[in-house]
């Protein structure tokens, strides 16, 4: 089994990732490093462009194919990991799911302060970023969020609104990747 987290930057899918290991044993890889092993081959590759829907669409279109040939080395019945990552759009997931035993979910913030933004963490690049240019960071992750949201209804993709209490709404994405009523994709 497959499970399968997307999402903008920002918005818990690495701390969804570590519960499900922590709690489920199930181990987990973040599409950033795929993506960096795929950028020493091709170091013109780059990051996902995530503030340019157009070119976030055409970067995961280049990218899918080696989140395909990665997962497809766990589809089977006694293998399970968890995937995490900006790389990939509802539709991907959606197209990944199709021949193998997946479960997907995208998370997504309706609201998105400054604040948020700058909580430390590992890895957090926001403090590479100026502070005049982190209120539209989060305005973006809002756009980006909601678009994710209208794309994941029109595909029939299970999205948690993360915004507000973290922990309940890190509960409620949990519960969507691994109650035994939950569907795969």
């Amino acid at each position: 089994m497959i499970l399968l987290i997307g999402g903008p930057p920002r918005v818990g899918k690495t701390q969804l990732a570590r519960l499900i290991c922590a709690r489920d044993a199930i181990p987990f890889v973040s599409t950033d490093a795929i993506r960096e092993v795929v950028n020493v081959a091709d170091p013109a590759f780059g990051t996902m462009p995530w503030r340019d829907l157009d070119a976030a669409r055409a970067h995961a279109d280049r990218f899918v194919p080696f989140l395909d040939a990665f997962i497809s080395e766990y589809d089977l019945p006694d293998r399970q990991i968890v995937v995490e990552g900006v790389e990939f759009l509802p539709e991907h997931a959606a197209r990944l799911g199709t021949p193998r035993s997946l479960r997907c979910c995208f998370l997504g913030l309706s609201e998105c302060s400054v604040d948020a933004l700058e909580i430390d963490g590992e890895g957090n690049w926001i403090w590479d970023t100026t502070p005049a240019e982190r209120p539209g960071i989060a305005a973006n992750i809002v756009e980006l969020s909601r678009w994710m949201q209208t794309e994941c209804g029109r595909l029939g993709l299970p999205f948690v609104d993360m915004a507000g209490d973290r922990t309940v709404a890190l509960e409620r994405a949990y519960a969507v990747l691994t109650s035994d009523k939950a569907t795969a994709s």
